[in-house]
């Protein structure tokens, strides 16, 4: 039998509805689906009045097909690859609900990106470094801006970390996992290294207070100063039972400036300079040097560099001293005793000849005797250098007895002899038999 041009009806065979033109069904609504399935009467198909299509589920609307988007509601479960256009950071291929400039999108090939309000914040590279902030990431983490982290944050392979304390206590660093927390920064802004208390005696607004981590008492904290190549150690401060040590382990000086000035340095050698960066060894006419050399240079007669104080004050008698001591032995710490002629102390008047410094006077304190137990006798020797000589020569001495010598002074027969021989009124000197003189 022929069938019309336009029919519809049902297959007897399978039940299926046959339609050779097109079938018009009801819009329905998703309570009530145009199209519905026998099974379940609320699921089915539905169309509205301006010709969007959804599909109904139980009731309630799952997915919504308009000429310009598909709307899902709802979560979606994939057995398959989804495809969607790159997007741009200002237009993401996907995003949420009407938000069209906040969602996910591709930046080119194997890579894929998160914007919101149109600027890309969270890069992933093809490398698979992660970038906050910034589309070239260098590192598997790169942020651009600050990272605030409340209960703390572990770096590395889990044997260093950084841990922030849960509260306003501080910040602790530590650099094994578990282990005491080596560095604190309190709130303001104290730095304890080896302690979590960091504080310093005295009113001080600033503190690093560095603590050893040995519990041996003789030793505390220590800081070394390395050159670039970490090997070799140019210096070091620590602490331990004999006091602060400042030590520099190479052929190099320390130095003590202030207002970005030198003002004092210890040399290679140990000298110890004030006002000088150089120390002199050039002194009594030869390569003579000083273990302290304090010097000074100014067009003032007052300036300060000219003078050496020492001041002290008491109720009493008392006064300041200058100790000069002298033991025989080749040891620092020594005490060995002296013998008769050995000089305990030297005070040398020197001035310079143009290349070198040459004495030009002098007073010598000498063991005057044999000394002994609480036993030191001593004189007092006076040089002075004559015009065209190089070297001082005795004058006067003060002898242990009190006894006061002029072996040196010039012989001359009588006044008139020495006035003629250069002497003037007052001076000293002797005659033949011995006699001394003073010339009038």
């Amino acid at each position: 039998m022929a069938l019309p041009p336009n029919y519809l009806f049902v297959n007897p065979k399978d039940g299926r509805l046959v339609s050779r033109s097109y079938l018009q069904v009801p819009g329905g609504t998703s309570a009530d689906p145009g199209i519905s399935f026998i099974d379940s009467a609320d699921s089915g198909f539905s169309c509205d009045a301006s010709g969007v299509v959804s599909i109904i589920s139980d009731g309630v609307q799952g997915v919504t097909v308009s000429s310009s988007a598909v709307n899902l509601s709802g979560s979606v479960s994939l057995t398959g690859p989804l495809s969607f256009p790159l997007g741009t950071a200002a237009a993401p291929s996907l995003y949420p609900g009407t938000d069209t400039n906040t969602g996910i999108y591709s930046p080119g090939v194997d890579q894929v990106a998160i914007s919101t309000g149109g600027v890309s914040r969270v890069f992933v590279s093809g490398g698979g470094n992660v970038g906050i902030n910034t589309t070239s990431p260098a590192y598997t983490l790169d942020v651009n801006g600050g990272i605030f982290a409340e209960s703390g944050v572990r770096l590395g392979n889990g044997y260093s970390a950084i841990d922030v304390e849960t509260g306003a206590s501080g910040l602790y660093l530590s650099g094994s996992q578990g282990a005491t927390n080596h560095v604190f920064i309190n709130p303001s802004g104290n730095v304890g290294i080896g302690t979590a208390s960091p504080s310093i005696p005295g009113p001080y607004a600033s503190v690093v207070d560095i603590r050893g981590t040995t519990t041996d008492q003789n030793w505390g904290g220590a800081v070394r100063l390395a050159s670039n190549n970490g090997t070799t150690v140019n210096s070091a401060l620590y602490s331990n039972s004999t006091g602060l040590n400042l030590y520099n382990t190479l052929a190099g000086a320390i130095l003590f400036g202030t207002n970005n000035a030198e003002r004092a340095r210890i040399d290679s050698s140990g000298r110890f300079l004030v006002g000088t960066s150089t120390a002199r060894a050039n002194f009594f006419n030869t390569t003579l040097t000083a273990i302290k050399q304090t010097e000074g240079a100014n067009s003032s007669d007052s300036s300060q560099g000219r003078f050496v104080s020492q001041v002290f004050g008491t109720a009493g008698t008392a006064g300041p001293i200058q100790i000069f001591a002298k033991h025989r032995s080749n040891s620092i710490g020594d005490t060995t005793v002296v013998q008769s002629g050995d000089d305990l102390g030297v005070i040398s008047f020197q001035g310079a000849d143009g290349t070198e410094f040459v004495d030009g006077a002098a007073i010598k304190a000498q063991v005057d005797g044999t000394p002994g137990a609480n036993d030191m006798p001593s004189r007092l020797v006076f040089f002075t250098t004559a015009d065209g000589a190089a070297s001082s020569t005795e004058r006067m001495r003060i002898k242990s007895t009190g006894v006061i010598n002029f072996s040196n002074a010039p012989t001359y027969a009588d006044n008139t002899a020495a006035l003629a021989g250069g002497l003037v009124a007052g001076d000293v000197y002797k005659t033949s038999a011995g006699d001394l003189r003073i010339t009038v």
